[in-house]
């Protein structure tokens, strides 16, 4: 089964009704407009850390803040992968219809993932020159 690769990444919306920054969000901060969409690939909580332990817990709480306050929607982020020791099977948590499942894990539409088809094109050209 072919899934697109969004398993692999976070998108947070701004549900206001006017443009909001949030200063915790990528290494300068993020401008959402209203109904706007941010994707990253990855979870919150490596766009949220910076580096710095006491940067990071700044960053941290007002993420929770935002989202107590319901000013930042978390409206996916990375699907648990598990990887089961008695069949060796790898499996990941996946939602439709609002029943929860297992499936196997395709990376193969993953925007991670990309293929470059290069074509060689060759023209020959023959001369005939008429003998006089």
């Amino acid at each position: 089964m072919s899934r697109p690769a969004t398993h692999l990444t976070t998108t947070v919306d701004n549900p206001g009704v006017a443009s909001r920054h949030y200063s915790f969000l990528g290494a300068h901060g993020i401008t959402l407009g209203p109904g706007e969409r941010f994707t990253v690939v990855g979870g919150l909580e490596g766009l949220v850390a910076s580096g710095s332990a006491a940067k990071d817990a700044r960053r941290m709480a007002a993420l929770q803040q935002a989202l107590q306050d319901g000013t930042l929607q978390v409206l996916q982020s990375p699907a648990p992968i598990l990887y089961d020791q008695v069949t060796d099977a790898t499996k990941m948590v996946t939602l439709a219809n609002s029943s929860a499942s297992l499936i196997s894990p395709d990376y193969s539409s993953s925007p991670l993932v990309t293929s470059t088809t290069t074509t060689t094109t060759t023209t020959t050209t023959t001369t005939t020159t008429a003998a006089p």
